[in-house]
């Protein structure tokens, strides 16, 4: 998994990744465990931004992780709907953290105006297979 990641990060422009200390930082913050998946590609790109196939992808710093997951509303319109990345439109990219098993996680596409868990427009098992739809 690690390797898939490593390609798909190569096709992007990536800040330094994130130190382990942080992603627990992070999982404190948001009040969940994340995927293992996404924690790696933290710990390869800690932010990151370009095209990868057809879709462009911002993918957020941890840092701005919770910061942007309230500001979209998630917390209320969507619980448990973690924001990770955009697409520079619309379009969020985000993790269903509902299960509290980073193993049963979902990767989800969901629309920044319409935020609804009736309004997911894509599920991926695994991060790989997110980037994957959209190249």
């Amino acid at each position: 998994m690690v390797e898939s990641l490593q390609v798909i990060a190569s096709h992007l422009d990536c800040k330094p990744g994130v130190a382990p200390e942080a992603l627990g930082e992070l999982e404190r913050k948001l009040g969940t465990p994340l995927p293992n998946d996404y924690k790696d590609l933290l710990s390869l790109a800690d932010g990151a931004t370009g095209f990868y196939g057809a879709g462009y992808w911002i993918i957020y710093a941890s840092s701005d992780v919770p910061q942007n997951t309230a500001g979209y509303g998630a917390p209320e319109f969507a619980p448990g709907l973690v924001i990770i990345a955009s697409n520079g439109g619309s379009g969020l990219y985000g993790i269903d953290t509902r299960s509290a098993d980073p193993g049963a996680m979902a990767y989800v596409e969901v629309d920044a105006i319409t935020m609804s868990w009736d309004e997911i427009w894509f599920r991926a098992d695994t991060l790989v297979e997110l980037f994957e739809h959209y190249r």
